[in-house]
């Protein structure tokens, strides 16, 4: 787990209420490990334990604010319990 570098084992993986052996990308499921562990929001569950940091990403963004987005204006995000400033 990041950012807290504990670990654990993935027991189970629910799809609703069935078991499954492996879940995809966009799938919303229950993970049970195998101890208590905390995971909460902005936490990354990931074997690798050196993953490549980047100084840029491509995202889709939900724009939710009352003000249209503007192209080159700053915006606040707030990933791992860490604030960034970004750039549109």
């Amino acid at each position: 787990m990041l950012p807290s570098n504990e670990t654990a084992t993935v027991k189970t993986i629910l799809n609703g209420d069935r078991n499954v052996e492996e879940a995809f990308s966009g799938q919303a499921v229950t993970i049970q490990l195998d101890k208590e562990v905390d995971v909460s929001r902005g936490s990354v569950i990931t074997k690798n334990k050196n993953l490549p940091v980047s100084k840029s990403v491509e995202a889709a963004l939900l724009w939710m604010d009352d003000d249209k987005l503007i192209v080159g204006k700053r915006i606040f995000s707030k990933n791992l319990e860490r604030r960034n400033y970004l750039q549109y």
